[in-house]
């Protein structure tokens, strides 16, 4: 089995996402998700699933470009709509939500 380094394999799918319609900002989160997957021993969250997005993109299933809104919101919790987008930039938007609103609490 061929050893490709982590950098490697990210440039790899950031260009793929992107001929897919993803943009750049996004496809380079997506690629490292699916990397840093791969790197912890997760691999069936890891590179395997570039087909699978794939897929789902020209069925329709998954929006290359949606970004994530906020439905309603608290002081201390936030639902997030990812728009069928990829699930690692709604994921994004909500730890960085819920490490801000902990620091605004005092934790």
């Amino acid at each position: 089995m061929p050893t490709f380094r982590a950098e490697t394999l990210v440039d790899f799918a950031d260009q793929i996402f992107q001929a897919a319609g993803t943009p750049a900002q996004v496809a380079r989160l997506v690629a490292a998700s699916l990397v840093d997957s791969n790197l912890v021993g997760h691999d069936s969250h890891g590179v395997v699933r570039v087909v699978q997005y794939l897929s789902s993109i020209e069925q329709g299933q998954l929006d290359p470009q949606a970004q994530p809104t906020i439905r309603q919101e608290t002081s201390v919790i936030a639902l997030i709509d990812g728009h069928s987008g990829f699930g690692q930039v709604a994921a994004h938007k909500a730890m960085r939500m819920a490490i801000d609103k902990a620091q605004e609490h005092g934790m």
